[in-house]
């Protein structure tokens, strides 16, 4: 990543700042998204990203926890994720389910977004895990280009999607969590805000 940031700034003049997950997980939660949920309830946050996952907890409309694990789906297809990353994600998700019920999921990203669109009919609010299961299963079987037909997707997405599948599969086994609220709000709307909130300190 050095070597690539210093070669966009040498032909472009703009410098890369790279974000550690744990400040990614803070800048989703700036989307304020707590504000919108049921202050009663737990609401697990998950942005599946390429190169890691983001997990945020919420619980009675307050952030508990943030995690960032090294599990993502450009890791995954090129066999970088380590045994003790699925360890560190699935004792989070263990945890988790310990301690809070009625958890719901809240889904981040082009993949869940996808997966969203594909599945849920016209006036269903929020997505079903089994669903999602079923969709994995489906999904191991068919090559690339077998899913590009069978669900109209571009090739990039037929390529991220099984592994995003793969994770979200084994976030909702370990951590209990029965649906999902896709909201279409993730990194880039909670950047902004973090930006916007940088500018009027400053100023």
């Amino acid at each position: 990543s050095k070597e690539i940031i210093k070669e966009i700034e040498a032909e472009t003049n703009i410098e890369i700042e790279v974000i550690s997950g744990e400040l990614e997980a803070e800048i989703i939660y700036e989307n304020h998204i707590a504000e919108l949920l049921d202050n009663s309830d737990s609401y697990l946050y998950m942005d599946v990203g390429g190169g890691s996952t983001e997990l945020t907890l919420y619980h009675n409309n307050e952030l508990v926890l943030q995690k960032s694990v090294n599990i993502g789906t450009v890791r995954l297809l090129t066999n970088k994720v380590s045994n003790e990353a699925w360890d560190d994600l699935k004792d989070i998700c263990k945890q988790i389910a310990k301690k809070y019920d009625h958890i719901t999921g809240i889904g981040s990203g082009g993949n869940i977004n996808k997966i969203f669109s594909l599945l849920r009919s016209k006036d269903d609010k929020y997505l079903q895990v089994e669903a999602v299961k079923e969709m994995h299963k489906e999904m191991q079987q068919l090559n690339i280009d077998q899913r590009m037909k069978k669900y109209n997707i571009k090739k990039d997405r037929a390529e991220v999607i099984l592994p995003a599948l793969l994770i979200y599969t084994n976030i909702f086994k370990w951590s209990n969590v029965d649906q999902i609220l896709v909201p279409k709000i993730g990194l880039a709307d909670g950047l902004i805000q973090h930006l916007y909130d940088q500018v009027i300190k400053e100023n």
